[in-house]
């Protein structure tokens, strides 16, 4: 079997996009504002919205049909972790 890509790798391909400038309103990178309402929902409820896709913007799988479960997952922690980063650089400002 393959090794799952990084999740870097699949934002980079797939995601970048649209997340990088917030294209029809998705969330931006990086930008925790622009994702509070979606953590609350939890990490699951993100993989989940990813498999499943969100109108208007937010096509299935995020464009990615090649992907694997682990990828998108791969994916959304890449994502996340960039709000981890962006709220550690805010506290040694």
């Amino acid at each position: 079997m393959d090794e799952a890509r990084s999740g870097e790798a699949i934002y980079k391909k797939y995601c970048t996009n649209c997340h990088q400038g917030g294209l029809v309103g998705s969330p931006v990178f990086g930008k925790k504002k622009d994702w509070e309402d979606r953590l609350l929902k939890g990490r699951e409820a993100l993989i989940e919205n990813v498999r499943a896709g969100m109108p208007p913007g937010m096509p299935k799988m995020g464009s990615c049909t090649n992907c694997s479960d682990e990828e998108l997952e791969n994916a959304v922690d890449h994502m996340l972790a960039a709000l981890e980063e962006e709220e550690t650089e805010e506290q040694t400002e």
